[in-house]
């Protein structure tokens, strides 16, 4: 009986362990290159701080310094999620004092991102008190708290590449309820319209590097993915009393998501994540998440998914690495994302050093540089005339049993060959510049503008039903890969 219970402890113990965070640095090896990159030629840097409520001196003093001395032709500050904290308009004040000070001396475009902690000093009022205090302080218009009033969205074009969307992950997990004004300042009125507007604004940058920046990451190995380190597992909620038993128990019902709203796996977090992740599913997009929340750092790469997660600012939790992971930290830090000229994308992982310097711990490239198209096979001349028919011949002509069964649909119509003039983009209109890609669940269209500004769309003729399922049905599908042939076309 004896030799059982210790076989059933030794068990419970390799388990918890083979879950535990730890403090120190974590690296997949398999994976991490040594590479590097001539500073000289970052064209934007992003510095990314998460909880940064406490306002530490020397954490403050660090980052400042970082960004003060880095070459970017242009920066950028993105304070992700806990950066503000008070009960009262006093202590709320004294926090946004202090950020102030900050602003002034970097003197860079700034984006403080609302999370749990901004939400909760008087919600919806509390996040305008804060917006117009900042204005008066900073003698500026410029919205600060972004997104602005309560709302959950709002994308920022950065030169002709590079798209910010910005996205009050907070909002969406709010008991809306408890807000009777919720929303009212707001185009978005409901957790469906934010999903199609997200859709839309990835869709309109398809040909941009995306930076989606928002407290809550869709992908993280911390403390609220459940991933809790072993002193988690004796002591319960984060007290003093050791209670081994009940702490892993109270860790494995929090680690499902059923304690907390900012848990991973809680219902209305799992449902924010997983409607977001079918969005950013792009292959072909260079699409990258900044978030925070976790008071740690973390980089993930699931493909084709690139996470930062940089929470590191204040009090600091252990981390995991888990099988998505490259790299993590469970100490103070913050992130910076540089964008080169020709298109690469870096990131840097810092920690505050023992001698309060800043120390990179991890370097990554994430995304190589952008490949210019290459033109070489297009023709100098085209033909006056060309004939063409929505679909190929093979696609229209079917059986008498299969028009009997699917019916008939205009094929005919759909095969029959057509003679058209050919248009040249260079010199239609006086000459149409492409914008970007569009269509919608089943179209595929280009948007494209005259020399005088007029918008307009080429829309192809042809559907596509895969590209139709993909968008509805099997939502973060890849239709191509699952769908046989013979059911693409009907």
């Amino acid at each position: 009986m004896l030799k059982k219970y210790i076989s059933i402890a030794v068990l419970l113990s390799v388990m918890v362990l083979q879950s535990c965070a730890i403090k120190g640095i974590m690296l997949d090896e398999d994976r991490v290159e040594n590479e590097t990159y001539d500073v000289s030629k970052i064209s934007r840097s992003f510095f990314i701080a998460g909880n940064t409520y406490e306002n530490d001196t020397i954490f403050t003093s660090v980052f400042n310094k970082t960004v003060l001395e880095n070459p970017s032709k242009e920066k950028r500050l993105l304070f992700i999620g806990n950066t503000i904290q008070g009960t009262d308009s006093l202590s709320v004040k004294t926090t946004l004092d202090a950020r102030v000070k900050q602003i002034k001396l970097l003197d860079a475009p700034t984006h403080i991102i609302p999370g749990p902690y901004e939400w909760r000093y008087n919600p919806l009022e509390g996040l305008e008190f804060m917006e117009d205090y900042l204005e008066k302080k900073l003698q500026t218009d410029t919205d600060f708290l972004t997104p602005n009033n309560g709302c959950p969205l709002e994308s920022i074009e950065i030169g002709d590449d590079i798209q910010l969307i910005v996205i009050d992950s907070q909002w969406y997990l709010e008991n809306w309820d408890t807000h009777p004004k919720m929303n009212d300042k707001c185009q978005i009125k409901t957790r469906e319209k934010f999903m199609a507007e997200v859709k839309g604004e990835v869709k309109k940058s398809a040909n941009k590097l995306i930076l989606v920046a928002m407290t809550h990451p869709i992908f993280t190995n911390g403390f609220h993915a459940g991933r809790f380190s072993f002193r988690d597992h004796i002591f319960p909620l984060q007290g003093n009393i050791p209670l081994p038993g009940i702490a892993s128990l109270i860790a494995q019902i929090r680690s499902q998501g059923a304690t907390s709203k900012q848990d991973r796996f809680n219902k209305r977090y799992n449902e924010l994540a997983t409607g977001l992740r079918d969005i950013f599913n792009e292959p072909d997009h260079r699409i990258l998440l900044v978030s925070g929340l976790e008071e740690n750092l973390q980089y993930i790469e699931q493909d084709p998914f690139k996470q930062i997660v940089s929470g590191g600012g204040s009090e600091t939790k252990p981390v995991g690495i888990s099988d998505n992971g490259i790299f993590s930290y469970g100490g103070n830090g913050f992130t910076s994302v540089d964008v080169l000229e020709d298109g690469s994308v870096w990131t840097s992982f810092y920690k505050i050093s023992a001698n309060n310097t800043a120390e990179i711990l991890f370097k990554h490239k994430i995304f190589d540089a952008v490949q210019k198209p290459v033109l070489d096979s297009i023709p100098d001349t085209f033909p006056k005339y060309v004939e063409a028919s929505v679909y190929e011949e093979e696609a229209v002509e079917k059986t008498d049993f299969f028009k009997s069964f699917w019916g008939q649909h205009y094929r005919h119509v759909y095969g029959t060959k057509v003679k058209a003039r050919t248009a040249v983009l260079d010199t239609l209109y006086g000459g149409l510049e492409i914008v970007r890609p569009g269509g919608g669940n089943q179209t595929r269209s280009l948007r494209v503008v005259t020399k005088d500004g007029k918008e307009y769309n080429l829309r192809a003729l042809k559907k596509s039903a895969v590209q139709f399922l993909e968008n509805t049905a099997f939502k973060g599908v890849n239709g191509k890969n699952i769908l046989p042939i013979p059911y693409r076309k009907i």
